[in-house]
């Protein structure tokens, strides 16, 4: 008989930590904004497909972890555009 783990795998906090940490770099890199345009827009790509890349690939055979890698690809970009497009305000 298979026991069923009461919490997740240290592999899935692992995966966790590692998109959270880059989640954060892609974060302060928004919030960078002494560089160029391009450049910041460089930097903003390379940081979102650094996070893409620890989310969806190489993930533990995990449910927990399959289940967080297959929402990084269906709803990814969505995430991305919510973190990097600024609010839309009405005029004051």
């Amino acid at each position: 008989m298979k026991v069923r783990e009461a919490t997740p795998c240290l592999n899935c906090e692992h995966l966790a930590q590692r998109v959270a940490t880059l989640e954060d770099k892609l974060l302060q890199t928004i919030q960078r904004r002494q560089m160029t345009a391009a450049g910041f827009q460089r930097a903003l790509e390379a940081a979102r497909e650094q996070v893409m890349k620890a989310a969806t690939t190489r993930v533990p055979d995990t449910k927990h972890a399959r289940n967080l890698a297959k929402r990084f690809r269906q709803h990814g970009e969505a995430y991305f555009r919510f973190l990097t497009t600024p609010p839309n305000r009405p005029d004051e």
